[in-house]
């Protein structure tokens, strides 16, 4: 069986080789998709991770939500506090190289967690970078967690550990 580690590996590699082309359209299939979910439409705030490197971008969702309150993470003292923003421009490079604002203003009522990965499989588990942040956030937000990934990200089975969160749906190219 693979182990979290190959696995993150491998898919990061796979990952890293798209073009920023084929990353520009791929994203854009995805974030029509989740425009068109009743889960989105129907939140008022929405925690998007912060895209960066090749990740699914989430960048234009980000910068055009404006009918919703948009939180995005902030790393504060090993923890992602959700930090509600209101231009994109509120962002600078934080711990990682991930995009985070400045300020914590911290968002409330979250209705909707858009959440990150490097490999996921049907069931809804996921292999995050590693650092256990998202896992530990998702065990304490209410809401559902969709995750946005291309559908090469999807595998048959995921190996889990007792302290890893599901999330309730996945959205692909």
């Amino acid at each position: 069986m693979r182990t979290k580690e190959s696995l993150r590996a491998q898919f990061l590699e796979k990952r890293n080789a798209l073009s920023y082309d084929l990353v520009i359209q791929k994203s854009k299939a995805i974030i029509e998709q989740l425009k068109k979910d009743p889960l989105y439409q129907n939140a008022k705030t929405v925690l998007f991770y912060v895209s960066k490197e090749k990740e699914v971008s989430t960048h234009s969702l980000i910068k055009d939500s404006s009918s919703k309150v948009i939180a995005v993470p902030k790393l504060v003292n090993n923890k992602i506090l959700p930090v509600a923003i209101t231009n994109f421009d509120e962002l600078e490079e934080g711990k990682f190289h991930v995009p985070e604002p400045a300020h914590e203003n911290k968002a409330e009522n979250i209705d909707l967690v858009i959440v990150p990965g490097l490999v996921f499989d049907k069931g809804g588990n996921r292999i995050g970078y590693g650092k256990g942040h998202y896992d530990d956030l998702l065990k304490e937000l209410r809401c559902p967690k969709i995750a946005l990934a291309y559908r090469f990200q999807i595998i048959n089975h995921v190996p889990t550990d007792k302290w890893d969160v599901k999330v309730d749906k996945i959205i692909t190219d």
